[in-house]
Protein backbone atom coordinates (compact mmCIF):
# COMPACT_ATOMS: atom_id res chain seq x y z
CA UNK A 1 0.00 0.00 0.00
CA UNK A 2 3.14 2.57 1.36
CA UNK A 3 4.80 1.54 -2.40
CA UNK A 4 1.84 2.03 -4.44
CA UNK A 5 1.30 5.34 -2.90
CA UNK A 6 4.80 6.31 -3.42
CA UNK A 7 4.90 5.62 -7.09
CA UNK A 8 1.50 7.42 -7.89
CA UNK A 9 2.28 10.13 -5.49
CA UNK A 10 5.83 9.84 -7.71
CA UNK A 11 4.57 9.14 -11.20
CA UNK A 12 2.12 11.98 -10.52
CA UNK A 13 4.56 14.84 -9.62
CA UNK A 14 7.08 13.85 -12.51
CA UNK A 15 3.80 13.77 -15.04
CA UNK A 16 2.61 17.61 -13.46
CA UNK A 17 6.56 18.99 -14.02
CA UNK A 18 6.77 17.22 -17.61
CA UNK A 19 3.96 18.84 -18.15
CA UNK A 20 4.30 22.36 -17.31
CA UNK A 21 8.29 22.42 -18.62
CA UNK A 22 6.60 20.84 -22.10
CA UNK A 23 4.14 23.90 -21.74
CA UNK A 24 6.90 26.29 -21.53
CA UNK A 25 9.03 24.94 -24.10
CA UNK A 26 6.88 25.07 -26.56
CA UNK A 27 5.40 28.85 -25.18
CA UNK A 28 9.33 29.78 -26.00
CA UNK A 29 9.55 28.06 -29.34
CA UNK A 30 5.93 29.02 -29.89
CA UNK A 31 7.11 33.01 -29.56
CA UNK A 32 10.30 32.18 -31.94
CA UNK A 33 8.54 30.21 -34.55
CA UNK A 34 6.13 33.34 -34.92
CA UNK A 35 8.72 35.81 -35.09
CA UNK A 36 7.93 37.21 -38.27
CA UNK A 37 4.55 38.07 -37.26
CA UNK A 38 5.26 39.01 -33.58
CA UNK A 39 7.75 41.57 -35.22
CA UNK A 40 5.30 43.24 -37.38
CA UNK A 41 3.06 43.50 -34.51
CA UNK A 42 4.87 44.64 -32.50
CA UNK A 43 6.30 47.07 -35.25
CA UNK A 44 2.99 48.14 -35.52
CA UNK A 45 2.06 48.99 -31.90
CA UNK A 46 5.35 51.32 -31.70
CA UNK A 47 4.13 52.92 -35.15
CA UNK A 48 1.08 53.63 -33.41
CA UNK A 49 2.43 54.59 -30.07
CA UNK A 50 5.67 56.48 -30.36
CA UNK A 51 5.46 59.53 -32.06
CA UNK A 52 7.79 61.04 -34.17
CA UNK A 53 6.41 64.82 -33.42
CA UNK A 54 8.01 64.59 -29.63
CA UNK A 55 11.38 63.63 -31.60
CA UNK A 56 10.88 66.98 -33.76
CA UNK A 57 10.03 68.87 -30.62
CA UNK A 58 13.38 67.88 -28.87
CA UNK A 59 15.64 68.51 -32.20
CA UNK A 60 14.07 71.83 -32.70
CA UNK A 61 14.15 72.81 -28.88
CA UNK A 62 16.35 76.19 -28.26
CA UNK A 63 17.73 74.27 -25.45
CA UNK A 64 19.47 72.35 -27.85
CA UNK A 65 21.38 74.75 -29.32
CA UNK A 66 22.60 75.89 -26.45
CA UNK A 67 24.20 72.71 -25.05
CA UNK A 68 25.65 72.73 -28.39
CA UNK A 69 27.41 76.38 -28.24
CA UNK A 70 30.53 75.84 -26.55
CA UNK A 71 31.35 73.29 -29.24
CA UNK A 72 30.05 75.47 -31.76
CA UNK A 73 31.74 78.42 -30.72
CA UNK A 74 35.41 76.78 -30.42
CA UNK A 75 35.15 75.79 -33.95
CA UNK A 76 34.28 79.13 -35.21
CA UNK A 77 37.10 80.48 -33.22
CA UNK A 78 39.26 77.51 -34.93
CA UNK A 79 37.75 78.61 -37.96
CA UNK A 80 38.77 82.21 -37.83
CA UNK A 81 41.87 82.35 -36.43
CA UNK A 82 43.50 79.41 -37.93
CA UNK A 83 41.32 77.54 -41.05
CA UNK A 84 40.38 81.32 -42.21
CA UNK A 85 44.17 82.50 -42.82
CA UNK A 86 45.55 79.12 -43.61
CA UNK A 87 43.45 78.54 -46.86
CA UNK A 88 42.85 82.63 -47.12
CA UNK A 89 46.81 84.24 -46.25
CA UNK A 90 45.96 87.87 -47.71
CA UNK A 91 42.34 87.74 -45.10
CA UNK A 92 44.91 86.83 -42.01
CA UNK A 93 46.79 90.14 -42.71
CA UNK A 94 43.74 92.28 -42.69
CA UNK A 95 41.94 90.87 -39.88
CA UNK A 96 42.56 91.16 -36.55
CA UNK A 97 41.11 89.73 -33.32
CA UNK A 98 38.77 92.69 -33.01
CA UNK A 99 37.54 91.56 -36.46
CA UNK A 100 37.26 87.90 -35.70
CA UNK A 101 35.43 88.96 -32.52
CA UNK A 102 32.52 90.94 -34.57
CA UNK A 103 32.44 87.84 -37.32
CA UNK A 104 31.96 85.34 -34.54
CA UNK A 105 29.35 86.97 -33.02
CA UNK A 106 27.40 87.45 -36.50
CA UNK A 107 28.20 83.91 -36.96
CA UNK A 108 26.26 82.80 -33.62
CA UNK A 109 23.49 85.50 -33.90
CA UNK A 110 23.15 83.81 -37.76
CA UNK A 111 23.26 80.20 -36.20
CA UNK A 112 21.12 81.07 -33.32
CA UNK A 113 18.58 82.47 -35.68
CA UNK A 114 18.63 79.25 -38.23
CA UNK A 115 19.59 76.07 -36.01
CA UNK A 116 15.15 75.91 -35.07
CA UNK A 117 14.58 76.03 -38.80
CA UNK A 118 16.86 74.12 -39.89
CA UNK A 119 16.25 71.24 -37.50
CA UNK A 120 12.27 71.70 -37.93
CA UNK A 121 12.95 71.48 -41.61
CA UNK A 122 15.36 67.91 -41.16
CA UNK A 123 13.16 66.38 -38.34
CA UNK A 124 10.56 66.95 -40.83
CA UNK A 125 12.15 65.07 -43.75
CA UNK A 126 13.43 62.67 -41.15
CA UNK A 127 9.50 62.30 -40.13
CA UNK A 128 8.54 61.80 -43.78
CA UNK A 129 11.10 59.05 -44.34
CA UNK A 130 11.01 57.62 -41.15
CA UNK A 131 8.65 54.46 -40.91
CA UNK A 132 8.57 52.88 -37.06
CA UNK A 133 6.90 49.90 -38.38
CA UNK A 134 9.80 48.90 -40.58
CA UNK A 135 12.83 49.78 -38.16
CA UNK A 136 10.88 47.81 -35.23
CA UNK A 137 9.98 45.11 -37.42
CA UNK A 138 13.30 44.64 -39.03
CA UNK A 139 15.14 44.94 -35.18
CA UNK A 140 13.14 42.18 -34.12
CA UNK A 141 13.46 39.83 -37.32
CA UNK A 142 17.25 40.32 -36.96
CA UNK A 143 17.37 38.77 -33.77
CA UNK A 144 19.07 35.38 -34.47
CA UNK A 145 16.53 32.77 -32.74
CA UNK A 146 19.15 31.47 -30.21
CA UNK A 147 19.69 34.80 -28.97
CA UNK A 148 15.67 35.58 -29.13
CA UNK A 149 15.35 32.28 -26.56
CA UNK A 150 17.89 33.21 -24.52
CA UNK A 151 16.39 36.93 -24.03
CA UNK A 152 13.07 35.50 -23.04
CA UNK A 153 13.90 32.89 -21.48
CA UNK A 154 16.24 35.06 -19.08
CA UNK A 155 12.94 37.32 -17.22
CA UNK A 156 11.00 34.34 -17.19
CA UNK A 157 13.37 31.84 -15.49
CA UNK A 158 11.52 32.89 -11.82
CA UNK A 159 8.22 32.79 -13.56
CA UNK A 160 8.84 29.10 -15.21
CA UNK A 161 10.13 27.93 -12.51
CA UNK A 162 7.18 28.70 -10.08
CA UNK A 163 5.02 27.12 -13.13
CA UNK A 164 7.07 24.00 -12.81
CA UNK A 165 6.36 23.65 -8.81
CA UNK A 166 2.92 24.10 -9.50
CA UNK A 167 2.67 21.33 -12.24
CA UNK A 168 4.61 19.58 -9.54
CA UNK A 169 2.32 20.09 -6.76
CA UNK A 170 -0.12 19.45 -8.83
CA UNK A 171 0.57 16.52 -9.85
CA UNK A 172 1.29 14.67 -6.20
CA UNK A 173 -2.62 16.13 -5.94
CA UNK A 174 -4.05 14.06 -8.74
CA UNK A 175 -1.91 11.55 -7.59
CA UNK A 176 -3.26 11.93 -4.32
CA UNK A 177 -6.91 11.82 -5.36
CA UNK A 178 -6.06 8.94 -7.90
CA UNK A 179 -4.95 6.72 -5.13
CA UNK A 180 -7.97 8.00 -2.69
CA UNK A 181 -10.28 6.71 -5.85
Amino acid sequence: MAISLFLSLTISAFLGWLAAWLCSRNLVNGIVNNKHRLAAQTGCFAAQHISIDSFRDKLSDAGLLETAMPTIEKHIDEFLNVKLKEEIPMIGMFIGNKTTDQLKAVFIKQLQTLFPEIMQQLSGNLAASFNMEQLVSEKINAIPDTKLKEQLQAPLQKPLARLYWAGLITGVIIGVVNYLI
